[in-house]
């Protein structure tokens, strides 16, 4: 059975369609992009693959997974951009 490329897949972030070639993270209900206008180097975003309207609507699962991938990929961001803790 062949699995399909991330390239071929499209994810919707609000009425912004962003290709699987800009995704650098994929999980159950996470998923992090790179962000084609970032305001700083290594700025990216981690946001949920469930679209809602306010966090407050994420359930126990999504909200931990996403606080948890984003404190993960802050941490890696610090890593590889050599940031300093105040």
């Amino acid at each position: 059975m062949k699995t399909a490329s991330i390239d071929s897949f499209i994810f919707n972030f609000g009425g912004i369609k962003i290709p699987g070639s800009q995704v650098f993270l994929l999980r159950k209900n996470v998923i992090g992009l790179v962000n084609l206008k970032p305001l700083t180097d290594g700025h990216v975003l981690v946001c949920s693959r469930r679209e809602v309207t306010r966090m407050k609507f994420l359930n126990e699962a999504e909200t931990l997974d996403l606080w948890y991938s984003a404190m993960e990929v802050q941490k890696t961001m610090e890593d590889i951009y050599k940031v300093l803790e105040f």
